[in-house]
């Protein structure tokens, strides 16, 4: 389940470079050598939103984030409650629920 998690973001975070410009090359690096799951828990705890969330928001492809994949059903196990509901919280910041 981690590695899916990893792929997805991964293929996201290159839909954002696409989509907004976002110089993801270094998160993948980070996800490659340290797996999407802690990779994301330490932008949580760090940022308290991903790197390119401001971006995608503004083209309305929160679909995209981190923070969407983290609530998703998929995913939304391999993380702890508070950082599900983080996640949520923003997207609903910005109108993605």
């Amino acid at each position: 389940m981690e590695q899916k998690f990893a792929k997805q973001w991964i293929a996201h975070l290159q839909k954002s470079t696409l989509i907004c410009g976002y110089r993801s090359q270094k998160m993948i690096t980070d996800i490659e050598k340290f797996g999407g799951v802690q990779t994301a828990k330490r932008v949580l705890k760090r940022n308290g939103v991903s790197e390119d969330f401001q971006l995608l928001a503004k083209k309305k492809q929160l679909a995209l984030s981190m923070e969407a994949l983290i609530t998703s059903g998929a995913f939304s196990s391999l993380f702890d409650d508070e950082e599900v509901n983080q996640c949520f919280e923003n997207l609903c910041e910005y109108g993605y629920f």
